[in-house]
């Protein structure tokens, strides 16, 4: 059996990051092939709830056309990691490998940071 993929080129990719709701507003107008929705090192560690929860929203609302949309999470080793997967609307819409993924490594009960 083969398989065939399909190669989607792309000419700009442009970082987004999630704390700053006037830049996730303007990515809906701006000519780019790929949004990287940053929750990682564009987002002091003080507002990674609030990036999260407006990254939420923004996903939600939609208008983002046909654009390829990748959301950048911290590792699964930082507190921010474990939090952004069970706790948000995001690893629902995520593909099923990510899906099937979270269930090898569940986050730990406790969070510390």
């Amino acid at each position: 059996m083969t398989t065939t993929k399909t190669i989607r080129p792309r000419r700009s990719a442009l970082y987004m990051p999630c704390a700053n709701a006037r830049a996730l507003e303007k990515a809906r107008i701006l000519d780019a092939d790929c949004l990287l929705l940053d929750l990682e090192d564009a987002v002091a560690p003080d507002a990674k709830d609030l990036a999260r929860d407006q990254l939420v929203a923004a996903l939600d609302e939609g208008g983002y056309g046909a654009r390829e949309r990748v959301v950048r999470v911290n590792a699964l080793s930082t507190p921010w990691g474990r939090m952004i997967l069970p706790r948000s609307i995001i690893y629902r819409k995520m593909p099923v490998p990510m899906r099937c993924w979270r269930r090898k490594f569940p986050p730990r009960r406790k969070l510390t940071r």
